[in-house]
């Protein structure tokens, strides 16, 4: 994932031809440039999460290298100090390969695998808060997890659409929106 914060577009982690990365580089914007930083912390992994929230930029969970081995670790790099700091594990099932954005100073993680690399029964919806490093289970979405979604807000509203429905092995062109400001839940737009 690409995550743009104060000027500054940072990126990692993921695979190649040699297996899974923890390498995070930095962008500056205004003066078009790569630093490379220090590597992520946790284990090497591709399909990660990450985000921006609130003055930071967080990642974790994700796949790593023996199969299927699903992280709930979570981390924040630290924009002022430009290092890693272990934050708490997320709560829920272990995850990878959902969709994830940031809204409001909080950050979003949502559908994806569960820990043994396959759909979940519900397509679970989470919040964290950066300041108290919590994390909020909001109300899931229709159906099973998917694997691979798109996500995008256009104002108060969430849309996300498509990925893998694992348990019939096809990709899904179903699209759900879901309002903050009337948190009742998802709905089809």
């Amino acid at each position: 994932a690409l995550i743009i914060q104060k000027g500054r577009l940072f990126v990692g982690m993921g695979d190649n031809a040699t297996g899974n990365l923890n390498d995070w580089w930095e962008y500056d914007i205004q003066q078009q440039t790569w630093t490379q930083r220090d590597d992520f912390p946790g284990a090497r992994r591709h399909h990660p999460f990450q985000f921006k929230a609130g003055e930071h930029v967080y990642a974790g969970l994700g796949h790593g290298n023996r199969n299927p081995i699903i992280y709930k670790d979570w981390y924040q790099y630290n924009l002022d100090s430009n290092k890693w700091f272990k934050m708490n594990d997320f709560p829920g099932e272990a995850r990878v390969a959902g969709t994830q954005f940031d809204r409001g100073g909080k950050g979003y993680v949502l559908r994806g695998d569960g820990d043994n690399h396959s759909f979940m029964q519900r397509g679970e919806f989470w919040e964290y808060d950066p300041f108290n490093d919590t994390w909020t289970e909001l109300p899931p979405h229709p159906g099973i997890s998917k694997w691979a979604p798109g996500s995008f807000l256009l104002g108060d509203t969430l849309y996300f659409l498509a990925g893998q429905n694992r348990r019939q092995n096809v990709n899904t062109d179903a699209n759900w929106a879901y309002t903050f400001s009337t948190p009742v839940g998802f709905s089809a737009p």
